[in-house]
């Protein structure tokens, strides 16, 4: 497996050098540089001595990992808190810089990635960078106007990346990081420069892009021209979330993340256009190759199609020199160009989904495709099928293979994901093929372009109609909050099993694994089981939500955030997190009094998990929303405990848990703050007071 592929050797050794680097300490880059010069030394010494020496081999094995480490410490130095670290938020800056993407609008928000050469942050000038800058749009102007490469000027304030605002969740401020944004800027002021400057290699293709973009707009609706946009080019900001959230529902998401096929067809398109002209065999070969580096480019050059594009390069030459090409190797030599430029993109979820989506297919394809063969020649109906069917293992092959990555990183799976692609994969590349038609005839005749572009329409209606329709399927989804690397292994030794019925062996070595497993999932909760009290206080944004967990394993959650148009904490924050920790039950909720941002989010929270008991104020007041919790209640058969000072809540007796407030009889018509339920806990020499939203009067009466 090894032996004759030495840029999987390589690939491996380099993962193994990133992942060693993020176990070590920061700043440990120079001793790496030392440590490598040391073995590169030792590695050539031996080369000369002994040529092929197996210890020389093992020192530039061992090389290959310490340069895997060395340049990642490197990396994360770059990224680390810096010159635009947190020191430096709010403060007023000024650049001049270059647009490298066109203006996109992101809500309520103007959303620009931009690049200076140097900046003022607080009356100094430091070194420039990549930034993204936002402004509300009803102050962009002329956001209409700018374009890629476009210069301006810019005054703003700098701020800090964002962080995860609650334990498991997405981490925004890494991911802008990974994307070599080195701050985020709020505009205070923009000014465009009246001509546009030559810009950088990204935005003189993204200006490329944003050109051809506009032949598609210009024969498409709207709708119709942001999906063709993103599956052409990858560009997803035209794409409506609800639409995303359908394909993402279907399974069929990745059909907007430019990759293989995208690559396959454009080459496929490539080498036939130029065959026409009756070129040699060399100059179609190398204007392929440069066709597919200009569409990596153009398309921004993420993970997936920089792999794509390097296999099809090395699949073309190969095919060229009639040589056959190993295809572990094309995959690992994609893998070392991504990871040699930059090692943290191994933790980027574009390049692990694309390199796993490829190996799956190249490993479980050829044994779902034989039980294709040996469908018997009796069923002539289904042998009929017989290139749907294959359709469906390329498909089934990919899905079961990203799985876990899948479920881990978007905390659903698709049930009807493996249906749904056979419909959508193969229009999407007829989308693709005659979009590119629209582009390349435009200029020539824009009849003819308008003709493919109206077939197109139809097939990109009859395209969307079916994933909307598939995603509003019953249980279409199932969530999978919680999904972890146990989970994960337990998945894949599963999946070699169920592919490895022809070696009794390895059925045996895999099953004996699953039981392993299993036994430790199944025992983990207890040996993990923390017996100290935790309180989770949860950000929800204005209002209030804390989760207690006991040493007897009981949980009370205290409040449960707000509720606005368009923003349910209890759906988007509170049950997502109960999810991800496996809670299916609260012992008991505690409402400290009626306001919105604390009761809000509660309805949520009841239709989602089991609920023992509910307490509140003793004066509650029945508010349109507390009716509504009421009733929620009632049909849940969830009891309502009006408590008082002096009353015992706790679910576990090593913890105290008792209201000191309101008083019996207090009446908080007038003031629900000071009406709020007060509770105290005790743990030991740990106590916690949770004053819902009590002010000084309340105050005044506790003491």
């Amino acid at each position: 497996m090894l032996r004759h592929r030495p840029a999987l050797r390589v690939v491996i050794f380099l993962m193994g050098g990133i992942f060693l680097s993020e176990s070590l300490p920061p700043g440990l880059w120079v001793m790496l540089w030392g440590l490598l010069a040391s073995f590169w030394l030792a590695a050539l010494v031996l080369a000369i001595k002994s040529p092929g020496s197996a210890v020389g081999s093992v020192f530039l094995h061992f090389s290959v990992l310490l340069l895997a480490a060395t340049w990642t410490s490197v990396r994360e130095s770059e990224l680390a808190p810096g010159s635009f670290a947190s020191g430096s938020s709010d403060s007023p800056m000024y650049f001049r810089a270059i647009l490298e993407e066109a203006p996109a609008k992101q809500g309520t928000s103007l959303r620009l990635v931009v690049v200076c050469d140097s900046i003022l942050i607080g009356g100094q000038w430091k070194e420039g960078a990549r930034f993204l800058a936002t402004m509300p749009w009803k102050r962009a102007k002329f956001a209409q106007l700018l374009m890629a490469g476009q210069s301006v000027e810019l005054w703003g304030t700098l701020a800090g990346f964002p962080r995860p605002r609650n334990p498991g969740e997405f981490d925004y401020g890494r991911y802008l990081k990974l994307k070599d944004i080195r701050g985020i800027v709020r505009i205070d002021s923009l000014e465009r420069f009246p001509s546009p400057a030559g810009g950088t290699a990204r935005s003189w293709f993204a200006a490329v892009r944003s050109q051809l973009g506009s032949v598609l707009e210009k024969h498409h609706g709207p709708v119709q021209a942001g999906f063709l946009r993103g599956v052409v080019f990858g560009d997803r900001k035209d794409i409506s979330p609800e639409l995303k959230e359908s394909f993402m529902n279907t399974g069929t998401i990745h059909i907007l993340a430019v990759s293989g096929s995208n690559v396959a067809l454009i080459a496929l398109m490539l080498y036939l256009v130029l065959g026409l002209f009756r070129l040699s065999k060399r100059w179609v070969v190398a204007l392929t190759l440069v066709g597919l580096l200009m569409y990596m480019m153009i398309t921004g050059a993420e993970s997936s199609i920089v792999r794509a594009t390097i296999m099809g390069c090395v699949i073309v030459v190969g095919t060229a020199m009639e040589r056959r090409t190993d295809i572990f190797n094309s995959i690992s030599v994609a893998a070392m160009v991504v990871l040699l430029i930059d090692p943290l993109q191994v933790f980027d979820v574009g390049f692990q989904l694309s390199f796993a989506a490829v190996l799956s297919i190249v490993l479980l394809y050829p044994r779902l495709e034989a039980l294709i063969h040996a469908i018997p020649e009796s069923f002539e109906e289904f042998k009929i099928l017989e290139p749907v069917w294959k359709v469906f293992a390329v498909s089934a092959a990919a899905q079961l293979g990203t799985l876990p990555f899948t479920a881990y990183y978007f905390e659903r799976v698709s049930l009807v994901a493996f249906a749904a692609n056979i419909i959508v994969v193969p229009l999407v590349g007829l989308n693709l093929i005659l979009a590119s038609m629209t582009i390349a005839v435009d200029a020539l005749s824009g009849w003819l372009a308008a003709v493919y572009a109206g077939l197109n329409e139809f097939l990109v209606d009859v395209l969307l109609g079916f994933v909307r329709f598939a995603a509003d399927v019953p249980g279409a989804t199932v969530e999978t909050y919680g999904f972890g690397f146990l989970a994960a292994f337990l998945y894949y030794t599963v999946l070699f099993v169920a592919f490895s019925t022809a070696h009794p062996r390895r059925v045996k070595v895999g099953a004996g694994v699953c039981g392993a497993l299993l036994c430790i999932m199944i025992f983990r909760d207890a040996i993990g089981h923390n017996t100290n009290l935790r309180l989770t206080m949860l950000d929800v944004g204005q209002g209030d939500a804390l989760l207690v967990e006991f040493p007897n394993r009981t949980r009370m959650l205290v409040d449960a955030g707000p509720k606005t148009f368009g923003n349910d904490a209890g759906d988007r924050i509170v049950v997502p997190f109960l999810a991800r920790h496996g809670i299916e039950r609260l012992d008991g909720v505690v409402l400290s009094h009626a306001h919105g941002d604390h009761i809000g989010g509660l309805a949520a929270v009841m239709e989602a998990v089991e609920v023992g008991v509910i307490y509140e104020p003793d004066t509650m007041i029945a508010s349109a929303l507390h009716r509504r919790l009421r009733e929620i209640a009632d049909q849940r058969r969830i009891p309502i405990v009006r408590a008082a000072a002096g009353a015992n809540i706790s679910p576990d007796y090593r913890v105290r848990v008792y209201a000191v407030h309101p008083p019996p009889g207090h009446s908080s018509v007038v003031d629900l703050n000071n009406g709020s339920l007060v509770v105290k806990l005790v743990y030991g020499r740990t106590t916690a007071l949770l004053t819902g939203d009590a002010e000084l009067e309340a105050e005044e009466t506790m003491r």
